[in-house]
């Protein structure tokens, strides 16, 4: 589940969450956290769930009017290490793993 720091996108979370988490276990992504009050937004309107975090990223923004993946255009952008970690987890670590 996302939650952008938007109060209609952290209701939308919070509803999915209450759904999904009878039927699977839930991942819950704190998407375009720009600072610590969009981070305690997001955690406090979620109970305290455990959070994957990807901040506000300009390579993201910058990889998507251009086209392309975030991933070619800045690897080491933190966004974009964020978005490696998150897909590494759902994968069972089996992405990171492989890249090395």
């Amino acid at each position: 589940v996302v939650a952008n720091p938007t109060a209609k996108s952290i209701e939308v979370a919070r509803r999915a969450i209450e759904i999904a988490a009878t039927r699977a276990p839930v991942t819950v992504v704190a998407n375009r956290v720009r600072d610590e009050e969009d981070l305690e937004s997001i955690r406090s309107a979620l109970n305290g769930r455990e959070l994957v975090v990807v901040p506000e990223e300009p390579a993201i923004v910058l990889a998507d009017r251009d086209g392309i993946a975030p991933i070619d255009l800045d690897a080491d952008a933190p966004g974009v290490k964020a978005l490696l970690e998150l897909a590494d987890r759902l994968a069972g670590g089996a992405v990171l793993s492989g890249a090395r």
